[in-house]
């Protein structure tokens, strides 16, 4: 098992390429396997930040590893993440949250409200954020 700076380093490093999804599966496993894989999510949902446009899946290996964190700080990461750069594929992982209607339901719902009222954000991201928030309230 590779040490947990071994993964982070590969996947501050990948790039798109014809090999990309079988890396995302791969890394993907391997992170959910590992016993500190947890520390793992914000460079994931980084990853999300820096290819914004890419198709990582809907939701995908990496988002799907991300979640299986949950409860074990990955809404906190989660919600780093949306304040920073939310994407397309963030903002949707938040809907999750607020699908589930637990205790984060909340906290998840105001992150989709201040981001559909951002000004410095692409309009296709705020109305996605808009069009969940008004689903939710």
């Amino acid at each position: 098992m590779r040490d947990v700076g071994e993964i982070a380093a590969e996947l501050k490093s990948f790039r798109f390429d014809s090999n990309a999804e079988e890396t995302l599966h791969r890394l993907a496993g391997e992170i959910e396997q590992h016993p500190e894989g947890g520390k793992l999510v914000g460079v994931i949902l980084s990853l999300f930040e820096r290819f914004p446009n890419e198709d990582f899946g809907m939701p995908g290996p990496l988002a799907h590893a991300a979640e299986h964190f949950y409860r074990k700080g990955y809404e906190d990461e989660l919600a780093v993440s949306l304040t920073r750069s939310p994407t397309s594929l963030t903002i949707w992982l938040a809907n999750r949250i607020v699908n589930a209607k637990d205790a984060n339901f909340q906290r998840f719902l105001e992150l989709l409200k201040q981001i559909a009222e951002r000004s410095d954000l692409d309009e296709t991201l705020t109305e996605d954020a808009r069009s969940f928030f008004e689903l939710h309230s």
